[in-house]
């Protein structure tokens, strides 16, 4: 790309804009245009850093950042999933915390629990379908409102709503229960698949500023501490897993990228672990070694395991074969190995 291109940014409109450009200016980005409430210009920009910015809907932040018209969008999860398109979440961050949630009167949770055919008010039908038609096999009825979405079950026209849920104030001043917890949200970072590849140096840097105060996936962790990761790990539902879709997307997103060097990198973040192209092999030496420190009880355990992966990959492993027919004409088929990943 030019030296000379603008990374454009779309953010949502009101408080997570302004949270957004409060961690900007953490980071040494600041935008000074923005900061006049009473300007009515619709692009600001940085020419410094060559940055630029606009404000738009929520709705509309996935669909700039899916035809490019914005290298970067800032939105909530919630609208991400909602919206469906074609782009890299690669980053959350951290604030606007809240919750999807099944939302309804106490007596509603056994029509959830038996799988009965309900109606569900929602502003998010396709956060709602997904939900109950591919995680919970529910049929249910989906029904798209735009107001006030708790007003559904009080006056009959759903049994339950989907909704997101901050404090629940409004939900206990009218009676009504969370039922089921959908999937965490938050405010997230979503880049342009081109953009990804083409200004991946920007916007990598960009990432590595904004994550760089997370001491957590750095600080090496005693052991009491990974016994308290692991407990509450062991005691998540499955209603917990979405909150996981962020972090893996932005992995996704690098290694599509970075190939090689994004997988060595993650690699060293989690395990710890420095390794390059000249050491990444295991050689049969190490192996051994490590079967020695190994608890020996654990020796056969281990062993079964390793015949067990290579079984099964090795039924699925195509072979090169080679002939000619009557004519003596050559066919045949020649399997070569992936030299990297991605």
């Amino acid at each position: 790309m030019r030296e000379d291109r603008y990374l454009t940014f779309a953010l949502g409109k009101g408080r997570l804009a302004n949270k957004t450009l409060e961690l900007f200016e953490k980071i040494g980005i600041t935008c000074e245009e923005m900061q006049d409430t009473r300007t009515r210009k619709l692009i600001f920009t940085n020419e410094e850093r060559k940055l630029r910015f606009f404000l738009a809907k929520g709705p509309d932040v996935p669909t700039y950042v899916e035809y490019g018209a914005a290298d970067i969008g800032v939105v909530g999860k919630d609208t991400i999933l909602e919206e469906g398109r074609n782009i890299y979440e690669v980053l959350d961050l951290g604030f606007g915390a809240c919750k999807m949630c099944v939302c309804g009167p106490g007596h509603a949770k056994d029509l959830l629990a038996h799988h009965e055919r309900i109606r569900v008010a929602t502003k998010y039908p396709r956060i709602a379908k997904d939900y109950f038609y591919n995680k919970k096999h529910q049929t249910v009825e989906i029904i798209k409102l735009n107001g006030s979405i708790e007003l559904a079950p009080i006056v009959g026209l759903s049994e339950v709503i989907v909704d997101i849920v901050e404090t629940g104030s409004t939900l206990r001043e009218n009676g009504l229960l969370v039922l089921e917890e959908v999937c965490p949200l938050s405010a997230r970072m979503a880049v342009n698949q081109v953009s990804m590849k083409m200004e991946h140096e920007r916007i990598a840097k960009l990432i590595s500023d904004l994550n760089r105060g997370n001491e957590m996936r750095t600080q090496k962790l005693d052991w009491q501490t990974k016994q308290d990761i692991l407990n509450t790990l062991l005691k998540r539902s499955p209603n917990h897993y979405g909150e996981l879709e962020g972090r893996v997307s932005q992995i996704i997103a690098e290694v599509r990228a970075r190939r090689d060097e994004a997988v060595f990198a993650y690699t060293k973040q989690f395990d710890g672990a420095d390794i390059t192209r000249e050491n990444v092999k295991v050689t049969e030496q190490e192996i051994e070694e490590a079967y020695g420190l190994a608890d020996p009880k654990l020796l056969p355990a281990l062993r079964k395991a390793k015949e067990n992966i290579r079984s099964y990959h090795e039924k699925q492993r195509r072979y090169s074969w080679f002939d000619s027919d009557e004519r003596g004409v050559f066919l045949g088929q020649k399997v070569t190995p992936l030299e990297n990943v991605g």
